[in-house]
C-alpha cells in the first residue's frame, strides 16, 4: 500500500492517505496533531512519509491483534 520504494511518492498529504484508508483528511491531521502519526509542515503544507503512514498501520494492526 504505502511502499516507498514503488514508484508512487515518497511523501503523501493527509487528504492523500485518506483516500487511501477510506477515511476524511481531518482524521489523518487529527492523527499528525496528537502525535501518533508522524508529519512535517512545509511552508502550508502537511506531508507524510509513506514509510511513517505504512508504520502506523502496523501498529494499528498489531494492537487489534493483541487486544483479540
Amino acid at each position: 500500500m504505502f511502499d516507498s520504494t514503488a514508484s508512487k511518492s515518497m511523501f503523501l498529504t493527509p487528504d492523500e492517505i485518506a483516500r487511501e484508508w477510506r477515511c476524511t483528511g481531518a482524521h489523518v491531521r487529527n492523527l499528525i496533531n496528537a502525535g501518533q502519526l508522524r508529519g512535517f509542515r512545509v511552508g502550508s503544507k502537511i506531508i507524510v512519509k509513506a514509510s511513517d503512514a505504512a508504520a502506523y498501520l502496523e501498529r494499528g494492526a498489531t494492537s487489534a491483534a493483541k487486544a483479540a
